[in-house]
């Protein structure tokens, strides 16, 4: 009796925000949009917008279960939309409506709680503010300018427009560096880009270490997630 008594309990304490856990998309958290299978091999499904971000990476995976897939070649979840067409409350305003519309209503549902909690340091820091800080972020290809590229778009910017450049130039990421050489050229930079530039400094970066330290991180790291 004591054991229905708090199953039933269970069930009137969860939101009608938990049945909808099935419906959400790993990588925004959302209700699906237009929900499609990606080629991983194991048919998770994703918001197509969310996957469409994964065309601008090498070599994508997938959030889940970490093996490649084509960000082009995408199969739209029927069953997901058939199944999505089931009726659920809004978990602000309780109105009944089908799944597949909980998105849209509840971007104009008037009861959503749009507050956010502000918040401030503990204490203010009595550190100078630094200036004139190396930008480490995004690059201009060393061949024809192009601005504004982080280490995957120049990859992919210098593998797609300039694979059969042979002018020895210095490489933008490195040079940014701390341990950089502004007047080191690359021979072969394509070679020297898709070897050394396939993962992102941001991840790994130490600016404490040298260059070999920092690469052999990399190295271990990269092994550890195989």
């Amino acid at each position: 009796m004591a054991t229905g008594t708090r199953s039933r309990k269970r069930k009137r304490m969860q939101s009608p925000d938990d049945d909808l856990t099935m419906y959400k998309c790993p990588i925004c958290l959302e209700i699906f949009a237009d929900p499609v299978q990606i080629s991983c091999g194991n048919n998770h499904t994703y918001c197509l917008q969310c996957v469409q971000s994964y065309q601008e990476i090498p070599t994508p995976q997938c959030p889940q279960c970490r093996q490649n897939f084509n960000p082009y070649q995408l199969q739209l979840n029927r069953n997901m939309i058939e199944s999505m067409q089931k009726i659920a409350p809004c978990k602000w305003c309780h109105k009944q409506m089908p799944i597949i519309q909980h998105k849209a209503h509840i971007s104009v549902c008037d009861m959503v709680d749009t507050s956010l909690p502000k918040f401030r340091p503990v204490k203010e820091t009595s550190q100078p503010i630094p200036k004139d800080l190396p930008n480490r972020s995004t690059f201009s290809c060393p061949f024809c300018g192009e601005a504004n590229l982080d280490t995957n778009g120049m990859v992919k910017h210098c593998n797609e427009k300039h694979t059969n450049e042979s002018s020895d130039v210095v490489c933008p990421i490195c040079a940014s560096m701390p341990w950089g050489d502004t007047s080191q050229r690359s021979v072969d930079f394509m070679q020297h880009l898709n070897l050394r530039h396939k993962f992102s400094y941001d991840t790994y970066a130490d600016f404490s270490l040298d260059d070999d330290q920092m690469l052999e991180r990399a190295l271990q790291a990269s092994l550890q997630d195989v």
